[in-house]
């Protein structure tokens, strides 16, 4: 099978790819592909990064998936395509647990798929997100607007955040999702209370009464 995807979307996800993680098929990214679409997937269990790439004139067929291995990953990412070249695309040609991967640059790069299963990610995205407030890891959120930044390839972007509570924070723009889970900690739902409380307290009575 052969599958065209472009550079920029490999390394908006690859922000999400786990890093030596004792569970190895998480140090990779998945391609997911069923003709007419392909996911490009990425999560260390802490966050998720997806972009979708539509093919409209593709031909519907079994779903497959493909876990590339983080070396190869970097390798793609760190290619320098020629200036000419507006597109930057990487051909990928899967066969029998290998992948080969045709580079802009004219080099081809050879490497063995991950043998694993990859998490059933589509499980951790919301249908829908609360809006209340929740305790995220903001290295994460960095990392999410800066695989929108690659996506869009401009540093001059930027995207909303949807709070989901206890549950998962979410950023979603065009065909780019990055979903945060959250963290343990004490986190204030009503900011209205905390600022009345500062306007209400005993130093200040004192002051509007003297």
């Amino acid at each position: 099978m052969k599958i065209t995807l472009s550079i920029k979307d490999i390394k908006a996800v690859s922000h999400a790819m786990a890093n030596n993680d004792i569970r190895y098929y998480l140090n990779s990214i998945c391609i997911e592909h069923n003709g007419l679409q392909t996911r490009i997937i990425a999560t260390d269990g802490n966050r998720l990064h997806i972009v979708r790439v539509n093919h409209p004139e593709g031909e519907h067929c079994a779903p497959v998936q493909y876990l590339l291995p983080d070396t190869l990953v970097k390798t793609i990412i760190k290619c320098k395509a020629p200036k000419h070249d507006k597109r930057k695309e990487a051909v990928f040609t899967f066969s029998e647990g290998k992948v080969s991967v045709t580079l802009p640059d004219g080099t081809e790069s050879i490497a063995k798929l991950i043998d694993g299963r990859f998490p059933d990610y589509s499980r951790v995205i919301p249908q829908s997100v609360s809006g209340e407030y929740s305790c995220i890891n903001q290295s994460f959120v960095t990392d999410a607007l800066q695989g929108y930044r690659d996506y869009m390839e401009s540093k001059n972007c930027y995207m909303a955040l949807k709070h989901g509570g206890d549950s998962c924070a979410v950023l979603v723009a065009g065909d780019y999702l990055a979903v945060v889970m959250p963290m343990r900690g004490d986190v204030s739902n009503d900011p209205d209370s905390f600022w009345h409380s500062q306007l209400t307290g005993p130093e200040v009575k004192e002051q509007v009464t003297a």
